[in-house]
């Protein structure tokens, strides 16, 4: 049974023994899965809003109507007195009279809202055009932003996984970050990106059924860090395993990380960089490794075979001898 104090004093000896290159990792996780792979679903959420916005515009428009066709009545203002309009003179106009004469005996008062008319139609005229262009630019945004985070961002991720899994039992190197693209590549984006689709999914049933399925699937990386070959449903079936019963402890062990967060927001960033990141990282780590291996055993990692250098045979079994 693991405990936090175990993980942490684990990551904290690991993490000192290979500190540079566990900062180095950290940074560049930090940097593109922090900052290029900003979550699409608020981009999605923009988006609705968006066009519920241009739906209520579009309803609520009125047709614009020719200055031709201007009725000078419609302008009126009711609060107004009846002696404000100059009606002698519209009578002496006639039927003959052009627009631009029965506008002229206007108040000014009503010239203002005929002009305030126009210009809201010119404005509706002008967000009929703009937003239409506006939807496709944010709809070409979330599908590169889905695309970045499906073939980029989710191996790079199994690959940060990877080097601080093994960084455990010893010096890990920076080359384990691109794991992710040798191995099983599109194996690999197929999973993640059916976890982050379910995730997203989740996540629409308020935030409580999204938390849990988070760390319901928080170890489906790992496992794809460990073994590349793992079929979808064999990487979220053993992730739900090894996470039945340890979800609110996983979100303990998350929340004992707020005093040094606190830290970190005190230095202007400079102590997560620092510290604070690669800290995180691997505990995160070492929970899987007491999870996958709670017997002790440490993660090997796989060792390519080089063409023309023989392999090391296996040992030899030792020999029974008979009993006296």
């Amino acid at each position: 049974m693991w405990t936090r104090k175990a993980l942490k004093t684990k990551a904290k000896g690991a993490f000192r023994v290979n500190y540079w290159k566990c900062v180095l990792v950290s940074c560049i996780l930090a940097g593109v899965l922090g900052g290029i792979g900003s979550n699409a679903s608020v981009i999605l959420i923009n988006l609705g809003n968006t066009a519920l916005l241009a739906n209520d515009t579009s309803t609520s428009s009125q047709p614009v109507k020719p200055v031709e066709e201007l009725d000078p009545l419609d302008y009126a203002d009711p609060s107004s007195s009846f002696e404000s309009y100059n009606y002698d003179q519209l009578d002496a106009l006639g039927e003959d009279a052009s627009a631009e004469q029965i506008l002229d005996a206007l108040p000014e008062s009503e010239m203002a809202q005929v002009d305030n008319s126009e210009s809201s139609s010119a404005l509706m005229a002008i967000l009929g055009i703009l937003l239409p262009a506006f939807l496709l630019f944010l709809l070409m945004t979330v599908a590169t932003a889905i695309a970045l985070s499906a073939f980029l961002l989710n191996p790079l991720e199994v690959g940060g996984n990877r080097f601080f899994t093994y960084n455990l039992n010893r010096k890990a190197e920076v080359r384990e970050l691109v794991y992710g693209y040798d191995h099983d590549y599109l194996q690999t984006v197929k999973t993640l990106f059916i976890r982050d689709l379910k995730l997203f999914g989740w996540s629409l049933l308020f935030i409580i059924p999204g938390i849990v399925k988070a760390y319901e699937y928080r170890m489906i990386p790992y496992l794809i860090a460990d073994d590349s070959s793992l079929t979808t449903k064999e990487a979220f079936d053993e992730s739900r395993r090894l996470m039945r019963g340890n979800k609110f402890k996983a979100l303990v062990l998350d929340l004992s990380f707020v005093g040094w967060n606190i830290l970190n927001l005190c230095t202007l960033g400079i102590l997560g960089f620092f510290y604070v990141g690669p800290y995180r990282n691997q505990t995160n780590a070492a929970l899987y490794e007491a999870l996958r291996y709670g017997d002790g055993t440490p993660v090997e990692p796989e060792l390519p075979e080089v063409p023309g250098v023989p392999q090391a045979p296996e040992a030899p079994e030792a020999p029974e001898f008979p009993q006296a």
